[in-house]
């Protein structure tokens, strides 16, 4: 007596049930990391929106074209993202870090042996910095025959002498 039955089916594999305080566990663990990952994100999107802050212009007395030194903080890294005004006279950034700015005094078309005072400000992105005053003097006036100076920013470099030292004997 046979009978073509197939034969019995393999008992499934047995799988583990974790505890419900596991699922407890693990939800609360991706909760407290989905919360950490949002301060993460918000500390970062508060910092570009903090305003620049100016606190120092060094030196506060300084002539036209000489370079000036602004402290403070919130400046942006990229010269080029930060519009500095001197008075109403835009001033060019030399290098820029968080804290730090080098501009050149603008020429504010004063007239010889003229003194103005004037007010500094930082504008990065769209928020500006309060106001700091800055006294600026009219560029030195050059002598007669003298030729301007000359923008030298696309020259290249002057070699230095080659200066030889007599070695000891």
């Amino acid at each position: 007596m046979s009978t073509n039955a197939p034969p019995p089916a393999a008992a499934p594999p047995e799988r583990r049930h974790f505890p419900r305080r596991w699922h407890r566990a693990r939800r609360a663990l991706y909760g407290l990391l989905s919360v950490m990952a949002l301060g993460v994100v918000a500390y970062v999107g508060l910092r570009k929106v903090e305003p620049p802050q100016l606190d120092l212009v060094m030196p506060t007395r300084a002539r036209v074209g000489d370079v000036v030194i602004l402290s403070g903080s919130a400046f942006a890294r990229r010269p080029e993202d930060n519009t500095v005004l001197v008075g109403d006279y835009a001033a060019r950034v030399l290098e820029a870090t968080r804290n730090r700015l080098l501009i050149e005094v603008p020429d504010m078309a004063l007239d010889p042996g003229e003194r103005k005072t004037a007010t500094v400000r930082v504008t990065v992105g769209s928020t500006q910095s309060k106001t700091l005053e800055i006294t600026v003097d009219s560029a030195p006036e050059l002598e007669p025959g003298a030729d301007a100076p000359e923008d030298d920013d696309d020259a290249r470099p002057t070699p230095r002498p080659r200066v030889t030292t007599p070695s000891p004997r």
